[in-house]
């Protein structure tokens, strides 16, 4: 049976926009990734980080990643996280879902892929 693991309500103030007014400040973007497991993630049995996702070293490759990225829409985000994920973490046939949001506006970008 897959399982799931989830980061949820992650916030970073980026330049992001398509008009250099909208990217001059700061905005809100939220994060949620999901990573799931066609099997029982190793884990669960072993009970060793190694075995699994690890969340926190996940949380910190997205923000250094999106912090330190100059993009216009939510898509090219998306697109860069996952580019940036698939370069640093290992592959292990996982499904992953990522989405950004920008909460002020009510919308929100979903990009998916498998590793």
């Amino acid at each position: 049976m897959p399982c799931r693991i989830e980061l949820s309500d992650v916030e970073l103030q980026l330049h992001i926009g398509c008009t250099e007014e909208e990217r001059r400040l700061t905005q809100p973007v939220g994060l949620r990734i999901t990573v799931t497991n066609p099997e029982k993630f190793p884990a669960s049995v072993t009970d060793q980080l190694m075995d699994t996702v690890d969340v926190g070293a996940l949380q910190h490759l997205i923000r250094e990643c999106a912090l330190t990225t100059r993009v216009h829409t939510l898509e090219r985000l998306g697109q860069t996280l996952e580019e940036c994920l698939r370069q640093h973490l290992p592959t292990r046939n996982l499904q992953w879902e990522l989405t950004v949001a920008k909460p002020r506006f009510g919308w929100a970008y979903v990009h998916s892929w498998t590793s």
